[in-house]
């Protein structure tokens, strides 16, 4: 006998299964996010304004555009707010300009150990100098001091000659490394002098145009997108900063329509 009459499924159970995909809320997603940055001088290996590269670590955009770009300082402030951010990497065309230096020297017999610090975009450097060293001995070690920050800092030293001083090179051509702030002073000891020729370094020109960089991430939506910049492009009516809102606006109506928002990270610092 049956339970029940297969045309009358009363008592029976009904189970009904929606195998439909559903569309899973926002706020549980991870943040996706692009940064545009050109190489270093010494280039990576990222192929410039064409490659959307997916980046998983510091390491992974280095190799794409070289340590201390703007786009590794930019990563690594961006990890700091959204650790499981999702972060892809564009390298505009590289800047044909020139780059910005700056140098500090010291000089004198010193007579007392000092405490050499040096300050470079927020990082604070302090090398001793101790008595019977000479003032080329104290650039030679302060270029290594500031070698290990180098995955920081927007610029590298090296020992310049004639006169022998520490000379700090912008890490890419283009006035952003004009926003590299140092500062130079000697702590406790006695004799000897220290001189910095800038405050920042000086020299650098020829904004990058990241028009066809943007043009290559169109088809993607991202919830972040970020420009490194110098600070003269990133308040500039018709620079870089301009064209990126050119392009949010460009894609807020329509079938492609994307909810998207760009923000401006334009200076080298040292983010933790």
């Amino acid at each position: 006998p049956l339970a029940a009459s297969p045309t009358s499924p009363t008592p029976g159970l009904w189970l009904t299964v929606d195998l439909t995909p559903r569309s899973v809320s926002p706020g549980s997603q991870p943040v996706r996010a692009v940064i545009l940055a050109p190489q270093n001088t010494t280039g990576g290996n990222i192929v410039n304004n064409t490659e959307i590269r997916s980046v998983l670590s510091l390491e992974d955009v280095e190799v794409a555009n070289g340590e201390g770009n703007l786009g590794a300082l930019a990563y690594k402030y961006l990890k700091m707010k959204h650790p499981n951010c999702l972060v892809d990497l564009v390298s505009p065309e590289p800047i044909v300009g020139v780059v910005a230096t700056g140098s500090l020297q010291v000089s004198g017999t010193i007579t007392a150990p000092y405490t050499v610090r040096i300050t470079i975009s927020g990082r604070v450097i302090d090398v001793p100098w101790n008595v019977g060293e000479t003032a080329a001995q104290l650039h030679a070690k302060a270029v290594t001091y500031i070698g290990r920050y180098k995955r920081d800092l927007y610029c590298t030293a090296s020992v310049g000659v004639t006169p022998d001083r520490i000379l700090l090179t912008a890490n890419a051509a283009g006035p952003a490394g004009n926003d590299v702030q140092v500062s130079f002073s000697l702590l406790d000891g006695a004799g000897g002098t220290v001189a910095a020729t800038v405050a920042t370094l000086t020299g650098g020109t020829t904004e990058p145009d990241f028009t066809t960089a943007l043009q290559t991430i169109e088809g993607r939506e991202y919830d972040l997108i970020g420009l490194c910049l110098s600070n003269a492009d990133a308040v500039s009516t018709s620079g870089n900063f301009s064209r990126a809102d050119t392009h949010v606006t460009g894609l807020d109506t329509g079938q492609q329509a994307k909810l998207q928002q760009v923000t401006r990270r334009h200076r080298a610092f040292a983010p933790d």
